[in-house]
């Protein structure tokens, strides 16, 4: 935990060393909710081991988890999780303008990747409900720290996940996501209606403070080998979206590496121009 808050203090402006320890005490809670609730809830102790998990389980677990740890930070407005299935959108996360965090079970690998995910998301899911100037997402100067502040805690949050799963839970998180939908009809046709509804809800989200991080030149290309697939090119498009997923990672990394970069020199030595860009792009989730 002090190693985490030093690198939110070193990689990102909106903390301070004056923060270290509230940064401490941040990541002490997290941790703490997460692992009383994995403790004292066999039902979700077992679930995060399970790869066969329906959305409903998955959006059940995840709520249960984002829940106990805004709790224990203090904050009050609800936030509701929704699974969707998108496979034509290269984001894992994301949290929209309506309070809800949108996880795309389509790219999330594991139960490690999902809980990455969400407390990436559950770090924006604050930041909206925290009154501090510097960190509310309306600013946009801000916007590039909330993205590198969020992505190490969603890695921390993931790790406390893990840790709890194996120390005081059912073991190891599951390695694999088989996208089970449910094991007879009448339960396969509850979870797709789930599904369903909410890749409306998704559809409808105002998506332009996200970033999908491919180019335009490539999500053209995208578009295009998909639809050159054909219509029952299952094998050619997971393929694909293979392929431009890796690129898609690559982007991101490198846009992140700039950005810090810039933020880690001294207020007079940075690019204003490069980082005023950057800021005002689009978020990564």
């Amino acid at each position: 935990m002090i190693t985490s808050a030093i690198q939110q203090i070193v990689n990102t402006d909106r903390t301070e060393l004056k923060d270290f320890f509230s940064e401490v005490d941040k990541l002490h809670k997290t941790d703490e909710a997460v692992t009383a609730k994995i403790a004292n809830n066999p039902a979700l102790a077992k679930a995060l081991t399970d790869p066969n998990l329906t959305p409903t389980q998955k959006q059940q677990l995840a709520t249960e988890l984002v829940s106990s740890v805004m709790v224990e930070l203090g904050y009050t407005q609800a936030v509701d999780v929704k699974l969707v299935a998108d496979s034509q959108d290269n984001r894992k996360g994301h949290y929209g303008e309506d309070n809800n965090i949108y996880l795309n079970d389509t790219n999330l690998n594991n139960t490690k990747d999902l809980a990455t995910t969400l407390g990436h998301e559950t770090s924006h899911a604050i930041d909206n409900q925290d009154p501090s100037i510097n960190t509310n997402p309306q600013n946009n100067a801000s916007k590039a720290d909330n993205e590198i502040y969020a992505q190490n805690y969603g890695d921390d949050f993931s790790d406390y996940v893990e840790f709890a799963s194996e120390n005081y839970g059912d073991g190891s998180l599951a390695d694999t996501n088989s996208n089970n939908l449910g094991n007879t009809p009448a339960e396969i046709q509850r979870n797709q209606k789930l599904v369903n509804n909410n890749n409306q809800d998704y559809a409808g989200i105002d998506k332009s403070k996200g970033e999908d991080f491919l180019l335009v030149n490539q999500q053209m290309n995208y578009a295009r080998e998909m639809t050159e697939c054909g219509k029952n090119g299952y094998k050619c498009k997971n393929n694909i979206r293979i392929k431009y997923k890796k690129l898609y990672d690559k982007n991101r990394q490198e846009k992140l590496a700039e950005i810090k970069r810039e933020l880690s020199k001294p207020p007079f030595l940075r690019n204003k121009l490069k980082l005023n860009e950057n800021l005002n792009q689009r978020s990564i989730y």
